[in-house]
């Protein structure tokens, strides 16, 4: 279970990110529509969307990425010779 949430937080945090992002761009594109208002947040909702993307790409590539006990573990598993 702690790693299903691990991963869906992950996972969670880029989607949400992307969106944020995604109305940040289309604020700046079309201020008519007033997604943000003040250039502060604005640009702090930015940053934190560039930071959180960041840090959750790094947390599931060292989730999914091998480790030094799984290998030397396959490396057990080979063929018995008696």
């Amino acid at each position: 279970m702690k790693k299903f949430t691990y991963v869906f937080l992950s996972n969670l945090t880029i989607v949400l990110s992307l969106v944020l992002l995604t109305l940040f761009v289309t604020d700046r594109f079309n201020h008519a529509m007033g997604f943000m208002s003040s250039q502060i947040t604005l640009w702090l909702i930015f940053a934190f969307c560039i930071v959180v993307i960041a840090h959750s790409v790094l947390c599931l590539w060292l989730w999914l990425k091998p480790r030094p006990r799984d290998r030397a573990a396959r490396r057990d598993d080979g063929p018995q010779k008696d």
